[in-house]
């Protein structure tokens, strides 16, 4: 198993590195040389410490966001470009004050009031140190998390076989419209 960036993950996958990857992508998006399947999307939100003024409000806006300083993501994290895409569409820039690697760590530090972070809800309610979140609104911004493989390639057993379970597992958590709630790093 390997944690990486999208564009790191999709490199070792074009090199048979890797079989499959799960990240955070629109499968629909990656062309021809990849299979993939929508997994889940989940739901950004903003982690701060207990007791910021941000916390008094049911949802906080992309300007509220990019007047704070924010601990974020290195920059080729599919998190962050999508984040920062977003503000970008409405003309604002975020004030990264942390560039972080890991998702625990960066939760850590906005519990410890160094800035606040957009992360996915799946990681804010996992246990940790104390944080409050707030869905990012009024408009949701989600974080839709794929199963890719190579299209062309033949697949030894073991990837064929674990293909096989991640997708029908996939299936078997659909609840409706919305799909089950997983964490990953970013």
């Amino acid at each position: 198993m390997f944690e990486g960036t999208q564009d790191e993950l999709l490199d070792m996958l074009r090199t048979d590195d890797l079989d499959c990857v799960f990240t955070a992508v629109d499968p629909d998006r990656i062309g021809n040389e990849f299979a993939a399947t929508l997994l889940w999307e989940d739901e950004y939100v903003v982690a701060m410490p207990p007791g910021h003024p941000l916390a008094e409000r049911d949802h906080v806006t992309l300007e509220q966001l990019a007047g704070e300083d924010l601990i974020a993501y290195r920059e080729n994290s599919a998190l962050r470009l999508r984040l920062e895409a977003k503000m970008g569409e409405r003309g604002l820039e975020p004030r990264n004050a942390f560039v972080c690697t890991e998702m625990a760590a960066v939760r850590t530090l906005a519990s410890k009031g160094l800035g606040i972070t957009v992360i996915p809800r799946s990681a804010a309610e996992q246990d940790g140190p104390p944080i409050v979140w707030r869905p990012l609104g009024p408009e949701a911004l989600t974080w839709p998390v794929a199963l890719i493989w190579r299209a062309a390639r033949r697949q030894p057993p073991a990837a064929k076989a674990f293909l096989s379970l991640a997708l029908t597992r996939a299936e078997e958590h659909v609840a409706g419209p919305e799909r089950a709630r997983v964490g990953l790093a970013a």
